[in-house]
C-alpha cells in the first residue's frame, strides 16, 4: 500500500459522523427520520427486495418512493437526506437505475441523487465456498442480453471474463454505465471466512479475498463497502446465538473488524445494519434472549 491514502469523504455522504434508518414505506410522512435528523434513509430495491429473479422490472415503485421520502424529509431538516438503495444484481439486468435517478434529481435536485448497496452476502458467500475469481459463470451473454433488453448501448470491455472475477467487473462497469452520477458499493459480512482465528486474521482473509476478486480495482471501481453485522438486536436468541461480534461487550471486535476493512481495502467502509431497537449496555448482564426483535 502506499504511503498516500484514499480519502474517506464519500460522494453524496456529509463529511461529518451521520447515521441513517430503514424504511417499509408504511408512514411516507418520514416523522421519525425528521425528528432524529437522519442523514440517509434505506430500502431494498426491486419488487421482492432479493433481484426479482426471473422477472424484468419495468417500474420500480418501491425504489421511487424512497427516493420522494428522502426529498421530503429533507425538505424539513434542511440537509441532504441521501436514498439508499439495497440491489441484488445476480441476474445482470439491475432493474432500471436511470428510474431513481431521474426521480431523484427531480425531487432532490442533489448532485448525487442516489446511493446503492450491492449484493448483499454475495462476496460472503462466494468466500465460505472458497470460489476462486477463474470460478467460470455465465457473465458477457448475459449482460448483453441485459443492455439489449434495457436498450441501453455500450461495448463490453474485453476484461469482463465469463469468471467470477468478469461478473464483479461487470457489475462495477454497467452501474458506472447507466447510472454514473450515483454513488455504490459492495457488501462484505464477518461471517464470510471459516476461521475461528483472531478477528484480525478474519479480516485479513476477507481483505485479501476481495482483493482477488478486483472489486475496488479499475476505472469502474465501487466508492464505498458497505460491513453488515446483521439486523437482528442483541439480545435476540436470532442475533446473540450467532456468537460473532454480538452481546454488549462485543461491539468493539466489530468495528475493529471494520477498521480493518478499511486499511487493508484503502476503501471508506460503512458499517451497515446495526439494530438499534434494544441496545445493551456494555456492563449488562444477559439473563435471557428475546425470541422476537423489539
Amino acid at each position: 500500500m502506499s504511503d498516500q491514502r484514499k480519502s474517506l469523504k464519500v460522494p453524496g455522504f456529509p463529511s461529518s459522523l451521520s447515521f441513517g434508518g430503514y424504511t417499509d414505506l408504511t408512514d411516507l410522512t418520514g416523522k421519525d427520520f425528521v425528528a432524529a435528523k437522519a442523514s440517509s434513509i434505506f430500502r431494498y430495491a426491486g419488487t421482492d427486495g432479493t433481484g426479482d429473479l426471473y422477472t424484468h422490472v419495468s417500474s420500480d415503485e418501491s425504489t421511487k418512493r424512497t427516493v420522494q421520502l428522502a426529498a421530503d424529509v429533507e425538505a424539513k431538516v434542511g440537509k441532504s437526506v441521501l436514498p439508499i438503495l439495497v440491489a441484488y444484481t445476480t441476474n445482470l439486468s439491475l432493474g432500471d437505475p436511470n428510474i431513481p435517478v431521474k426521480t431523484a434529481k427531480e425531487k432532490g435536485g442533489r448532485e448525487v441523487p442516489a446511493a446503492y448497496i450491492l449484493n448483499p452476502e454475495f462476496l460472503g458467500t462466494c468466500q465460505q465456498q472458497n470460489l476462486s475469481p477463474d470460478f467460470a459463470m455465465p457473465v458477457r451473454e448475459a449482460l448483453r442480453g441485459a443492455l439489449e433488453y434495457r436498450a441501453v448501448k455500450g461495448d463490453i470491455p474485453e476484461d469482463i471474463t465469463n469468471t467470477l472475477k468478469g461478473y464483479v467487473s461487470a457489475v462495477n462497469w454497467v452501474v458506472r454505465l447507466v447510472a454514473h452520477d450515483v454513488t455504490f458499493g459492495w457488501q462484505a459480512n464477518i461471517w464470510g471466512s471459516k476461521t475461528e482465528a483472531d478477528l484480525r486474521e478474519i479480516a485479513k482473509q476477507t481483505v485479501d479475498y476481495i482483493k482477488s476478486l478486483g472489486v475496488y480495482t479499475g476505472a469502474y471501481a465501487p466508492d464505498f463497502l458497505a460491513i453488515d453485522r446483521y439486523e437482528a438486536d442483541d439480545l435476540t436468541i436470532r442475533g446473540y446465538g450467532n456468537g460473532y461480534c454480538y452481546s454488549p461487550s462485543e461491539w468493539e471486535r466489530f468495528y475493529d473488524f471494520c477498521s480493518n476493512l478499511n486499511s487493508g481495502l484503502d476503501v471508506p467502509v460503512m458499517p451497515w445494519q446495526i439494530p438499534a431497537s434494544r441496545l445493551p449496555y456494555k456492563t449488562e448482564a444477559v439473563s435471557y434472549l428475546e425470541e422476537e426483535k423489539w
